[in-house]
C-alpha cells in the first residue's frame, strides 16, 4: 500500500468585518434593462437540468445548462451598452465623435490568470457553460472537476474599471437582476464593468458600474456551494447600517489548479 505525501503551502487569509456582526441580507434588484433570459430573478438551479441541490454537492461537475436565445443576449448587450453611451454623453465634456469608439479599444490591460475567493472561502466559477447562465461559488476542494471554469483574467481600462473574463468559456461576468451571469465580453458594457473598493484588511469589494450594487455571497452556508448575489453595498464608513461587510469581501489569489504530489514514498 502506498502512502502519498503531498507538501504544500497553506495560505490563511484573515477577513475582518468592519461593520457590526449582523450579516447583510439587503438584496435589491439589479435592473440593468428589461430583457429576461428566463432563468429567474435570483440564482437558482435550472429546472430543466434535472440536477438537484444534493447532486450539486455530492457530484459537482460542469454542464451546458439552458440554451439562452442568442437574440436575447444580443438585445441585452445592446441595451446596456447604449445606456452607458448615453450616460457618457451626459456626464463628460464634449469631445470628438470618434473618441468614444477609439477609447473602447485602447489601454485595455489583461492580467495573468487568477481566482476570485470570497470571505467564506468559495471560488467564483462558471457552472453552466452556455452564455447567459448564473455564476456560482464552490470551495476549491469541491470544485476540482471544474478546472479552468474557476479561473479568470482581469481586463483593466485606463479609467481603472475592470471586467472578469472566464478562462474556460471566454465570457465575462455580468450583472443580471439579483445576481451575476456570464456573457460574451463587451469592453464598454456597464453590466460587465466593476469598480474595486479596497478594505483596510486588503480584501476588496466589487461594485457593478450599471447597478451600483456589490458582489455578495453568504459566509455561512448549509451546502458546499453558494449563490452569488448583487446587494446594496456595505461600507466601512457606515457601520451603523447594521450590516457586516464580510459577505462582500473578496480576494484575488493565484489560480486554482490541479497539482501532482511533489514526491511519493512507497
Amino acid at each position: 500500500m502506498k502512502t502519498f505525501i503531498m507538501l504544500g503551502m497553506v495560505f490563511v487569509i484573515c477577513f475582518c468585518g468592519c461593520g457590526s456582526k449582523k450579516p447583510s441580507q439587503d438584496i435589491i434588484p439589479a435592473t440593468t434593462n428589461g430583457v429576461d433570459f428566463g432563468i429567474g430573478d435570483t440564482p437558482m438551479i435550472p429546472a430543466e437540468s434535472g440536477i438537484s441541490a444534493n447532486e450539486m454537492m455530492e457530484n459537482p461537475k460542469l454542464f451546458a445548462g439552458p440554451n439562452i436565445k442568442e437574440e436575447a443576449i444580443k438585445e441585452f448587450l445592446k441595451q446596456t451598452t447604449t445606456s452607458l453611451d448615453n450616460h457618457s454623453r451626459n456626464s463628460q465634456k464634449p469631445s470628438n465623435a470618434n473618441n468614444a469608439n477609439s477609447s473602447r479599444s485602447r489601454n485595455l490591460d489583461t492580467s495573468d490568470v487568477i481566482t476570485l475567493l470570497s470571505g467564506g472561502g468559495i471560488a467564483l466559477t462558471v457552472w453552466a457553460t452556455n452564455p447567459g447562465n448564473w455564476l456560482w461559488g464552490y470551495p476549491p476542494f469541491n470544485s476540482i472537476e471544474f478546472g479552468k471554469a474557476r479561473q479568470w483574467r482581469i481586463l483593466t481600462r485606463s479609467n481603472g474599471k475592470i471586467s472578469f473574463q472566464n478562462v474556460q468559456t471566454g465570457t465575462c461576468m455580468s450583472a443580471y437582476k439579483n445576481g451575476v451571469i456570464h456573457l460574451p465580453c463587451r469592453e464598454n458594457n456597464p453590466s460587465q464593468l466593476w469598480n474595486i473598493n479596497p478594505f483596510s484588511n486588503r480584501a476588496i469589494q466589487l461594485q457593478n458600474e450599471a447597478t451600483k450594487t456589490c458582489l455578495q455571497t453568504p459566509v455561512i452556508r448549509t451546502k458546499n456551494f453558494g449563490s452569488i448575489f448583487l446587494a446594496k453595498c456595505v461600507t466601512q464608513q457606515n457601520p451603523s447600517s447594521g450590516n457586516d461587510n464580510i459577505s462582500q469581501q473578496w480576494v484575488i489569489t493565484a489560480p486554482l489548479t490541479s497539482t501532482p504530489p511533489i514526491f511519493v514514498i512507497d
